[in-house]
């Protein structure tokens, strides 16, 4: 949550919105994580809601769950009980793992970010390509927009279940918390829910924003090769029309054809060597 909003809060709202500046990063500097000269570092907010709601995570999904699956369950051998339990541990360990991923190749993603907003500074306001590209990425951000809606729904109603049943419930019944029983009795009940609610907050949290950052970052590529592909089809017909435009300058009428074929041959040359040249750097 709070490790990765640099990269992406910042930098991926960038390419989301396909930036034309570069967004540059001074670690030692004053300014700490800055774009266009605008701090975007991570909030202590952010930092205290992690700390709090990990710490849920931890107390809910792992030490509760180690100790239904091994002591209270496994003497009871409420096989059933123990499969849910695992189940649900299991499940959401994937999006630890998927925080830690970022926050140890934090360094290449943000590598990778630069690259791409290097290559997109080059493109020109108002050219064909660049009206295309925020055609192709608004296709992106529908379907970014309609994943994290999809997922955070399905979040909300998770959590707001035992509102639509009759009697005090919990997102899952079988899952207690060690040291509240009776669960359903006050104020073990109030705890165990808030508890529960900032936990599958924090949970979906991180799994949303990743699947989002990622759909955002390939969904750029892809929107890019969508857009190269399209101008390839006007290639030809606009390398005929720059040498109509600059034929009146050539002296030498006598190699005129073999000036026009070298004119024409170098204009469909260059939107390659400037994306190798882009790739390269």
């Amino acid at each position: 949550m709070g490790v990765d909003s640099t990269v992406c809060m910042c930098v991926a709202k960038r390419v989301w919105h396909n930036g034309r500046s570069m967004c540059t990063r001074h670690p030692g500097g004053k300014s700490g994580n800055a774009c266009d000269g605008v701090r975007c570092g991570t909030s202590w907010i952010y930092w205290l809601i992690t700390i709090v709601t990990g710490a849920c995570y931890l107390y809910v999904y792992v030490f509760s769950v180690m100790w239904l699956v091994f002591v209270r369950y496994s003497v009871a051998e409420d096989f059933v009980a123990i499969a849910v339990a695992i189940s649900l541990g299991t499940g959401s360990f994937t999006c630890i793992i998927k925080l830690l991923f970022m926050k140890l190749h934090i360094s290449h993603i943000r590598e990778t970010i630069q690259k791409i907003l290097t290559f997109d500074a080059r493109i020109e306001p108002g050219t064909r390509f660049a009206i295309n590209l925020r055609k192709n990425l608004r296709v992106i951000k529908k379907r970014a927009l309609a994943v994290w809606i999809f997922l955070i729904t399905d979040c909300v109603l998770y959590i707001f279940t035992p509102c639509l049943r009759t009697g005090r419930h919990m997102p899952e019944d079988l899952i207690i918390l060690y040291g509240l029983e009776p669960m359903l009795e006050s104020p073990n009940y109030e705890i165990a829910l808030i508890v529960n609610i900032m936990c599958v907050g924090f949970l979906v949290y991180v799994m949303v924003n990743v699947a989002v950052y990622l759909i955002v970052i390939v969904g750029y590529n892809e929107a890019q090769l969508y857009t190269i592909s399209e101008e390839l089809k006007f290639l030809w017909d606009d390398s005929q029309n720059f040498y109509n435009e600059i034929k009146h300058r050539i002296n030498n009428k006598i190699h005129a054809i073999d000036l026009k074929r070298k004119i024409e041959n170098d204009y469909t040359q260059k939107p390659y060597t400037a994306l190798q040249s882009s790739v390269q750097h």
